[in-house]
């Protein structure tokens, strides 16, 4: 199995973002920007297919820390229910796949996500992109088979547009798939191209640890 490690990841995103806007004949810069911030590259609109509503939360604000299964639960509860749009929030019932990811965890759960404290991420706002949660600090990099993903991990595809779930066990994940399935549990193997990464927050590992001792 292949090692993966901060510098691989760079590597990986450096290596994506090139090829793509290479083929496409983009600022590299500027897609860059874009893919950061949640918007479609060089201005692409996608919206939703499914007529989304504005969410509620279904998991309990915990003060900055969560058990995987409880983060696993939530983004279970949204299955079906909810559109896409690039760039949505999980607020507007129409999140894309990181959208949704931002709002469940630093959402619903209150927890820490990339850029954002413990308690503070609302979830009107998008927040970080996939590519960010693939080296943010506050994650292990676990490594890159799915059978390795517990519930509660992040599972990110390193493609040209990025791509991330949360697993819920069993080699499953829920995500923000596109404008025509919405959020869908799927298998993890096969559900988006590119390089696989797992990662698991730090705050749920430490409660893990709590646990066991």
């Amino acid at each position: 199995m292949a090692r993966i490690d901060g510098v691989s990841i760079g590597l990986i995103l450096a290596g994506t973002v090139s090829l793509y806007t290479g083929a496409k004949g983009y600022s590299i810069p500027q897609t860059v920007q874009d893919l950061i911030t949640g918007k479609p590259p060089a201005g692409q609109t996608v919206t939703s297919g499914i007529t989304g509503t504005a969410a509620t939360a279904s998991g309990p604000v915990t003060g900055g820390s969560a058990s995987g299964d409880a983060i696993a639960q939530d983004a279970l509860s949204y299955v079906g229910k909810l559109g896409y749009s690039w760039g949505g929030s999980l607020a507007s019932g129409k999140p894309d796949c990181s959208g949704f990811a931002n709002g469940v965890i630093g959402g619903d759960e209150g927890m820490a996500i990339p850029g954002y404290a413990a308690g503070t991420f609302s979830r009107s706002n998008h927040g970080p992109s996939s590519f960010i949660w693939a080296a943010w600090s506050g994650c292990t990099t676990i490594g890159n088979n799915p059978a390795q993903a517990v519930p509660g991990d992040l599972c990110i595809f390193m493609n040209p547009t990025g791509h991330i779930g949360i697993a819920t066990g069993g080699g499953r994940m829920v995500s923000d798939l596109d404008p025509a399935q919405g959020v869908q549990e799927t298998q993890i193997a096969g559900t988006a191209g590119g390089v696989l990464i797992i990662r698991r927050l730090k705050a749920v590992t430490a409660i893990s640890n709590r646990m066991v001792a």
